[in-house]
């Protein structure tokens, strides 16, 4: 393949002593198994394309736990492997060890099939988020000398490695409506996201589905900023994702509450 082909990013980029050394050292890992393996690759094209899709995706085979909440959430499971390939997530063994079980039952996710999404967590804070996404099209409304760059809730808090079950739209009837207010909507089994989990959820379920989550309002989070008022999220649209303020005490009717699962 001649340099003027070749697709940024791909193998063909590297140079020829990096790629002998990455097969050598494939073929030792496969062992006795190795011959096989390579002519499977050559012959099966369905088996050749199980390998690429496990590679991008960071070598990780879903457990039974989780092909079972995927089954049940189809397009709305965003799962560890989707983080890896548009985050560039690296999980560590405890790490995968502790998404190895989805810890919602079959009644809550189908439930929960149509109005929540399913997503697999890792630690990353909103400006680290919004730092492995540059080049990827318009996903944040705006990135230099932005107001929460310096904000806590922006740099220091970090999303969990847990599941999290969020909503896809705001809390019915939440709109027009006072934090307070909003707050007594809320159902016994969920609570008010950050916004850091908030905005995780919004970016990679969009990377790994197309889905826009609040694309035409702006949902409240449980953080607070420096000036004491509660961080809202959304507006999810061709300008990209919107983190402002406002009062707790107001009303907009563009304005509602973000919930997830316990």
């Amino acid at each position: 393949m001649s340099n003027d082909t070749k697709p940024t990013g791909s193998a063909w980029t590297l140079s020829a002593g990096k790629l002998n050394s990455a097969t050598a050292k494939l073929l030792d890992e496969l062992g006795d198994k190795g011959a096989d393996v390579i002519t499977k690759i050559d012959d099966d094209p369905a088996f050749r394309r199980r390998i690429a899709n496990l590679a991008k995706s960071g070598g990780y085979l879903p457990t039974t736990s989780q092909e079972r909440a995927q089954r049940i959430m189809g397009k709305h499971y965003v799962g560890p492997d989707a983080a890896t390939q548009h985050l560039g997530v690296q999980y560590t063994d405890q790490e995968l060890a502790m998404l190895s079980v989805v810890p919602f039952s079959e009644t809550v996710l189908k439930d929960c099939a149509k109005t929540h999404v399913l997503v697999a967590g890792a630690p990353l804070s909103i400006l680290e988020v919004r730092e492995r996404t540059q080049g990827k099209g318009k996903l944040f409304y705006s990135i230099d000398d932005t107001w929460y760059n310096k904000e806590k809730f922006a740099r220091d808090e970090k999303v969990n490695v847990q599941w999290y079950l969020v909503r896809k739209d705001a809390v019915a009837n939440s709109f027009s409506k006072n934090w307070d207010e909003q707050q007594v909507l809320l159902t016994p089994e969920e609570i008010t996201p950050r916004a850091c989990e908030v905005v995780y959820a919004s970016i990679l379920t969009f990377l790994a589905t197309s889905t826009r989550l609040f694309e035409k309002y702006y949902v409240r989070c449980s953080d607070v900023s420096s000036c004491g008022d509660h961080v809202y999220v959304g507006s999810f649209g061709a300008d990209g994702l919107g983190v402002r303020i406002g009062w707790d005490v107001s009303r907009g009717d563009g304005l509602g509450l973000a919930a997830r699962r316990k």
